[in-house]
This record gives structure tokens, sequence and C-alpha cells, in this order.
């Protein structure tokens, strides 16, 4: 009886052992597939503390020694669980013994009964415990959906970041090349401007220059008209005067005498024909006066022509910067418009990357609590655990 007492409390000891080495192997296997482990590993590159990154790296080689260890326990596994069938058997034998020898010691039913009793409470918290596993189990099944989920969005995430770095790098070197060519255009309508305002006073003083040489014109034709006028008196003078004197001269000559009334109406004539001469002289030099004036007024109408030119040609090119002045603001305004669209690209982005951040935050915190959920309800199940391995020992104790 001893003996079979001994060979009990060891096969107990060997399910004890194995019950514990099972459940370290079950809680590996789910640590290795836990979708938040892998959650941790995929964004720890982006975690900053050095610290975290040397714990990461000693998990990750604690991993590797735990997956050989894995291994060994898994063949110790696979034999202990066939001595326990066969300590399951025997067992039984043990136990038909252990009814046959009970009849005999009413204290030894009582108190064993008292440990039953207890033993069937233990058991009754460790199915709860079981039932709460069972439920913590498939709401970890649904984590570990969830988890594909999260995992993909994590890939998405991380694509999504490197993708908002790569835009807001692009989006930022369009808007200096923006202001760039925005500063450059305004420097050129500045230019633009300056010039034109030049070429508008040039234009303004041709105009003034244009309009005092044609009043120059108009006056110098009415001066040449009046000449012309005061030319054509002259020449029917001239030509009466002229006439009356081949007159007299002929009148004289037909006499072939003169008297004194007739010397002194030739000292007149004489006199009036000097006057003739002298006015013919004037008329002359009038003529000549206006050939000049003529002259100068023709010089002035070329002149007047060249300036016209000028200023058409100076109107043209004015219109020219004027239609220049309003592109160069038409383009300065879709500059000035692309810039605020991308400024409000960079703040859309920057804000979509926090939103991000805060739900990889989100996910890390809720990682946590499921962890710390599943080791207090590992741990008291454990803790059951071993109460009810507990009395088992101290039953079979009270039984040998």
């Amino acid at each position: 009886m001893p003996s079979n007492g001994a060979e009990l409390k060891r096969k107990r000891s060997e399910k004890k052992a194995l019950v514990t080495l099972q459940k370290n192997v079950r809680n590996w296997s789910k640590l290795r597939v836990w979708g938040w482990y892998q959650v941790f590993g995929r964004i720890r590159p982006m975690l900053k503390s050095g610290k975290m990154q040397e714990e990461l790296d000693n998990l990750q080689h604690k991993m590797g020694e735990l997956e050989e260890i894995l291994e060994e326990e898994d063949k110790r596994r696979k034999e202990v669980e066939e001595s326990l069938v066969k300590a399951k058997d025997e067992k039984e034998k043990l136990l038909a013994q252990l009814e046959f020898a009970k009849s005999g010691a009413a204290t030894v039913e009582e108190r064993l009964s008292k440990l039953v009793g207890v033993k069937n409470d233990l058991e009754k918290n460790l199915k709860d415990v079981h039932e709460r596993l069972a439920q913590q189990e498939e709401k970890t099944a649904e984590m570990q959906r969830t988890k594909k989920k999260t995992e993909k969005d994590c890939e998405d995430l991380k694509h999504s970041l490197g993708d908002l770095g790569e835009n807001i790098e692009e989006v930022s070197k369009q808007k200096n090349e923006l202001e760039g060519s925005l500063k450059k255009k305004e420097a050129e309508l500045h230019s633009i401007g300056v010039r034109l305002e030049e070429e508008q006073t040039v234009v303004n003083r041709m105009q003034r220059q244009i309009k005092d040489n044609s009043t120059r014109v108009q006056e110098l034709e009415e001066e040449l008209e009046h000449e012309r006028q005061l030319r054509t008196k002259a020449d029917r003078a001239k030509s009466d005067m002229q006439r009356e004197l081949e007159e007299i001269s002929e009148r004289l000559d037909e006499q072939g005498g003169a008297t004194a009334a007739q010397i002194e109406l030739n000292k007149r004539r004489e006199a009036e024909l000097s006057k003739l001469r002298h006015v013919n002289s004037m008329l002359d030099a009038e003529v000549k006066s206006k050939a000049d004036q003529e002259r100068m007024a023709k010089l002035l109408e070329v002149q007047v022509a060249e300036l016209q030119n000028k200023v058409d040609e100076q109107a043209r090119q004015v219109s020219e910067f004027s239609g220049l002045k309003v592109r160069l603001n038409n383009e300065n305004n879709d500059l000035a418009r692309q810039v605020e669209e991308l400024e409000a690209q960079l703040t859309a982005l920057s804000r979509t990357k926090s939103q991000y951040v805060s739900q990889l935050e989100e996910a890390k915190r809720a990682a946590n609590d499921e962890t710390r959920e599943r080791q207090t309800l590992n741990a008291t199940a454990k803790n059951l655990q071993h109460e009810v391995d507990q009395l088992h020992e101290s039953i079979d104790e009270e039984v040998s």
C-alpha cells in the first residue's frame, strides 16, 4: 500500500509538471500569434526610445530561445501525455483499491467528505475561471480578427505616412518654386509698370509737341494766306502802275516835248515808279520769306508725321505693356491661388498624419489593456489550479 501511495504521489507530481508545462506551452503559443504582439513588432522601428529598442531586441533574443525550448517541451509534452494516460489507468486502479480501504475509517471519511466539499468548491471556482478563460479566448479570437485588420491598417498607415512625407516634401518644393516664380513675376510686373509709366510720359510729351507743332503750322498757314493775298494785291497794283507808265511814256513820245507841268508829272511818275520798285522789292522779299515759310511748314509737317508715327508706336507699346501687365496680374493671381491650395494641402496632410499617430497610440493602449487582463486571468487560473492540486495531494495523503 505505501508503495502504491508513493507511486500515486509521483504520478501526481508528473501530472502537475505536465499541466504546468502545457500551460506554459499554450501561453507561449498564444503569445506567438497574438495580434497586438505582432503589431508591436511592426511599429517597433517607429519608436524613438533607445531603451525600448534594447528591450525589444532582448525580447526577440528570448523569443528565439523560447522557440527552441518550445520544441523540446513539445517533445516532452508528448512523452508526458503518454505517461499521463498510463497514470490515469493506474489511478483508476488505485482509486478502486482506495474504495476498499476507505470503508473502515469513519474519521477519515468525514475529513475526506469535507475535503471533497472544498475540492468541489475549488473545482467550481476553477470551472468558472475556465469559463472566463473560454470567454476570454473567444474575445481573443475576435481580437485576432481585429488584429489582422489592425496589421493591415498599420501597413497601410506606414505606407500612408511614407506617402505623406513624400507629398509634404513635394508640396513644399512646389510651394517654394511657386513663391520664387511669383516673386519673379512681381519683379517683371514692377519693371513693366515702370517702363509703362516712362513710355506714357514720352507719349504725353510727344502729344504736347504735336499739338504745339500743329498750332505753329496753322499759324504759318494763316500767315502764308495773308502774304498770298498781299502779293496778289501788290501784283495787281504793279500791273496797273506799269500799264499807266507805259501809257505816259507813249504819250510823251507822241508829243515830242515836255512842258513844265509834264516834267513835274514825269517826276511824280518817276517817284511812283521808284516807290513801285521798292514795293516790288518788298514783294520779292515776302515771296522769298513765303517760300522759306512753306519749306518750314513742310518740314514741320514731316516732323509732325514722324512724331505721330512715334506716338502711334508708343501707343502700341503701351497697349502691349498693358496687356502684358493684365496677363502677369492674372498669372500672379493664379500662382497665389496655387500657393493657398498647397498650404491647405499641407495643413490637411499634417492633420491626417496626427490622426494616424493617434490611432497607433490608441492601438498600443488597447494592446496593453488586453495584455494586463489576460495576465490577471492566467494568474487567477494558476492560483486556483495550485489550490486544487494541493487539495488533491491532501486527499491522497488522507487516503494513504
